[in-house]
């Protein structure tokens, strides 16, 4: 089931929830934190049953959505679990990371960042250049590597992929 084209925060929302609900074969959550910035990409592509390539401008249109969302506010910060920044749900727990330095883009932004990842909120423009060439080689996902003994960027496995689907296809647009 496609949408209309839909680039709206809810479903990022509602994405990092269900996979945060979900539980892999081997019990662990999906996620524990948020997702990166490509694997949000890639989802909205499914969502959408887009094929075409990932620009700036989608980019740009994901992190506006998610700045103006209307009923969540999101956090931009970095998982020290897979060594990459991710976004995340604010949660009742978070809801004094102004005080602790967190910033909007914005008066009125529903996504905070991270001082400690970011000096300054980057630009859809930084973002893309930095993940310009994962999205390019098609590696949305951050993996664990036995042998390489860290995290490395790769493509979705079928597991993510039929999370994926499963939560679009409970997915109201």
């Amino acid at each position: 089931m496609c949408a209309n084209y839909y680039l709206d925060a809810n479903f990022a929302s509602h994405l990092i929830r269900s996979l945060k609900e979900m539980r892999k074969p081997n019990g662990l959550p999906f996620i524990t934190n948020g997702i990166t910035l490509p694997f949000l990409a890639y989802a909205y592509k499914r969502l959408n049953c887009d094929d075409s390539p990932i620009t700036e401008e989608y980019i740009h249109k994901i992190i506006s959505s998610i700045e103006n969302a209307k009923d969540d506010k999101f956090i931009y910060q970095h998982c020290s679990e897979i060594d990459e920044d991710v976004i995340a749900l604010e949660t009742r727990m978070e809801d004094r990371l102004e005080e602790q330095g967190y910033y909007a883009r914005f008066s009125n932004s529903t996504m905070l960042y991270d001082p400690d990842a970011f000096e300054k909120a980057p630009s859809s423009k930084q973002l893309y250049d930095r993940y310009n060439k994962v999205i390019s080689n098609n590696t949305f996902s951050r993996v664990w590597k036995k042998d390489e003994y860290n995290y490395v960027w790769d493509i979705i496995s079928e597991e993510e992929n039929t999370a994926i689907n499963t939560i679009i296809n409970n997915y109201n647009t």
